[in-house]
């Protein structure tokens, strides 16, 4: 895959990572997204704040700093852009 494509996909994800968790953590009834909290399995927490803080952090901030070390040619920018697709 090409730089243009890849740099534009991360784009892609890292904004409505960045969104969606920012909607998460700001609104853990996850309303805001027309999610409810009895869609949650028994074992996990109450509200979507810890998974909000989740796609916050990994989908949406990983991806943008993927798209930067990418843009700068940094050594590690192939191994980063694995890790956001993993």
């Amino acid at each position: 895959m090409n730089k243009p494509t890849t740099v534009a996909l991360l784009i892609l994800l890292g904004a409505a990572g960045t969104f969606n968790g920012m909607s998460l953590t700001s609104d853990p009834s996850g309303r805001s997204l027309g999610l409810d909290v009895d869609m949650l399995p028994a074992w996990h927490t109450w509200d979507y704040r810890i998974s909000g803080l989740f796609v916050l952090i990994f989908l949406g901030l990983g991806s943008l700093i993927s798209v930067a070390a990418v843009l700068v040619d940094a050594y590690d920018a192939p191994t980063c852009v694995v890790c956001v697709g993993l």
